[in-house]
């Protein structure tokens, strides 16, 4: 029997690598989930608090004046000059008996009612979760009143909620400690996750019959966060680790525990998807989009665009994989990649134009880190290319963390680089964060350029921002440019460059060059 032993233990090795295989695999998928729900709620307590600062500083400071007119003039100049200061705040004012009396807009006559409070929390404070005003008959706002004084802040609930915005599935929400009543939601939200004892700063992960969820208080306020999953994503994780893990645990019982730690760090998604495509030299390509000159149509510049043409031919666009990107740690990789192709289009192109100038996205993570930075000056100095020719974007998310932003903005200066906020007027960037920054174009988001012409209530925001970037010396661009009239209207409000369809849409680099070319050529004729 001794001869057969080998033969009678290897389906022993091949069961228990499959029970090894199925086990690892759910374990590996829960883990990615749990680290995945962790970081978007981490990050909506971080932007909750930051609101909330910003909410206390503005009250005690008009608490402190003790004026018994609380609508006079100086307390609404105040109310004025802090909402201006503020990065988050939407509107200050002053509410009594329900009704908005005065604001950073003036007084209200009787008042607007806001109607009552969702609740009021143990720091004396009343909450009302969905307040819609005629100020703004499309935004719905979070409101906080101190009951004694009546001094009231108002809050776009997405300036916490601007998470993971295309994942569908996602729910996410904050609420008070003090009574489990949600104060911001988003999707689909279980009663009892509201009514779990944490300690302050604390975490919580736990995999209910229906979600993976994630619970994370606030060190500093009475507020926890919660981000969730639908079991589905769980379940679907777990089958796909098992269709690789199974298989290679019977072929290879008898090293299964090497292996499977080996396997078990692959991810089969779209992170894994993406991480294999970053190094990959076929998947991601690099378009650019012209930037042009209003008053003589010539193209100036133009923005590099990122794009990923899958293994099976599917073309998967950046709204898709640039979250994924961020949230899964992968962003500092595809920044590096997209830097090596970008300088590697120009080494050429921009000995031919001059007068060229390129944009190069930068995430948020590129700019807290600055090792994104880094790559782009070596790739520069290696090709040879001049600093002042390029232009970094960042978002105005990228500014939540202003510290380390402000620093490696001002290296980007220091080396010749230029920096513009790209889709300035979505992001609740405030004037001061503006203000404290070395910049030199503002870009105009495509939905304020939309409503250009139309009855839409941002349609006076355009006007407002060219003003705004004209006091702080900031060249504006204008994006998703694709009407005449909306060209036209831009050139009287004293706007210089834009971009979008009206002109041209992404090109490669040999196709944009061909049109400068024969571009320029024309004027030569003319």
């Amino acid at each position: 029997m001794k001869k057969f032993g080998p033969y009678l233990s290897a389906p022993l090795f091949m069961i228990a690598g499959v029970i090894a295989a199925v086990h690892l695999s759910y374990l590996q998928a829960e883990r990615d989930l749990f680290a995945q729900v962790s970081f978007i709620a981490g990050e909506v307590v971080q932007r909750s608090e930051i609101v909330s600062d910003q909410m206390m500083q503005a009250t005690n400071i008009l608490d402190a004046r003790g004026d018994p007119d609380p609508c006079s003039a100086a307390n609404i100049d105040i109310m004025r000059r802090e909402n201006m200061g503020s990065s988050y705040l939407q509107l200050i004012g002053y509410v009594h008996d329900n009704r908005l009396m005065c604001s950073s807009y003036g007084r209200h006559g009787s008042g607007i009612d806001l109607g009552p409070p969702t609740y009021v929390s143990a720091a004396n404070f009343a909450i009302r979760t969905k307040v819609k005003t005629p100020l703004d008959e499309t935004g719905t706002y979070v409101t906080s009143t101190h009951v004694t004084t009546g001094m009231t802040v108002f809050v776009l609930p997405n300036l916490a909620l601007d998470v993971a915005k295309s994942d569908k599935g996602l729910a996410l929400g904050l609420y008070g400690t003090a009574n489990g009543i949600p104060i911001l939601d988003r999707g689909e939200v279980q009663n009892q996750w509201m009514h779990t004892d944490l300690e302050k700063g604390a975490t919580r992960q736990f995999v209910t019959a229906e979600h993976v969820v994630a619970l994370i208080r606030s060190d500093r306020y009475q507020i926890v966060a919660y981000c969730a999953f639908p079991i589905a994503r769980l379940y679907g994780a777990w089958r796909a680790y098992a269709r690789f893990f199974v298989p290679l645990g019977i072929l290879v019982g008898l090293c299964l525990s090497g292996l499977m730690i080996l396997f078990a760090r692959r991810h089969l998604g779209l992170r894994y998807q993406l991480r294999e495509a970053i190094k990959s030299e076929t998947q991601l390509y690099m378009l650019y989009q012209p930037i042009v000159e209003l008053e003589s149509g010539r193209w100036i510049g133009a923005e590099s665009l990122v794009r990923w043409r899958h293994g099976s031919g599917q073309i998967i666009t950046p709204d898709v994989f640039i979250p994924i990107a961020e949230i899964t740690g992968l962003m500092p990789r595809l920044t590096a990649k997209i830097v090596e192709m970008v300088v590697k289009d120009l080494s050429q192109f921009l000995k031919n134009y001059s007068d060229f100038h390129i944009n190069i996205n930068f995430a948020a993570s590129d700019l807290e880190s600055g090792l994104s930075l880094d790559q782009l000056h070596r790739q520069l100095h290696h090709f040879g290319i001049d600093e002042s020719r390029i232009t970094v974007e960042v978002t105005e998310g990228s500014l939540l963390k202003i510290d380390y932003a402000r620093r490696n903005m001002r290296l980007m200066r220091e080396s010749g680089l230029q920096i513009a906020i790209d889709d300035f007027g979505t992001g609740y960037c405030g004037l001061s964060y503006l203000v404290s920054l070395d910049l030199d174009y503002l870009k105009i988001d495509k939905s304020f350029v939309d409503s250009i012409g139309t009855d839409a209530a941002t349609r006076s925001v355009v006007p407002h921002i060219v003003q705004m970037a004209k006091t702080l010396g900031l060249e504006v661009v204008a994006e998703g440019v694709e009407r005449q009239d909306q060209v036209d209207f831009l050139r009287q409000q004293g706007v210089k460059y834009a971009q979008g369809w009206l002109y041209s849409k992404a090109l490669p680099i040999a196709e944009l060059s061909k049109k400068i070319a024969e571009g320029r050529r024309l004027q030569a004729l003319e």
